[in-house]
């Protein structure tokens, strides 16, 4: 038997990756920007602009590293579900109480 709770918590868990895939992705890209920029001949005119992007590739770094715990939790969740099928019924069933489909 398939269980709701299972097939939801495993496609968050591939979500989960996806977006941390993506964050990694532009930081990387951030990363280079604010090199070619500070290179340039008119670094000092964009000093301003540089800091706020400095400023918002360590909030993706810090959303990456949350994340990253949030997979790690996700999948002790699941390895625990996958050991019993008490246990699936019983996320089944807490799946339900709160309205999570």
């Amino acid at each position: 038997m398939e269980y709701t709770s299972f097939i939801r918590l495993n496609e968050m868990h591939e979500e989960i990756i996806k977006s941390i895939e993506n964050i990694k992705k532009i930081i990387e890209q951030q990363k280079l920007l604010m090199s070619i920029v500070s290179s340039s001949e008119s670094a000092e005119t964009f000093k301003e602009f540089l800091e706020h992007i400095n400023e918002a590739t360590s909030q993706y770094e810090k959303q990456v590293n949350d994340l990253e715990d949030k997979k790690e939790l996700l999948e002790d969740v699941i390895q625990e579900l996958s050991s019993s099928e008490l246990n699936k019924q019983l996320a089944d069933k807490i799946f339900s109480i709160l309205g999570i489909k």
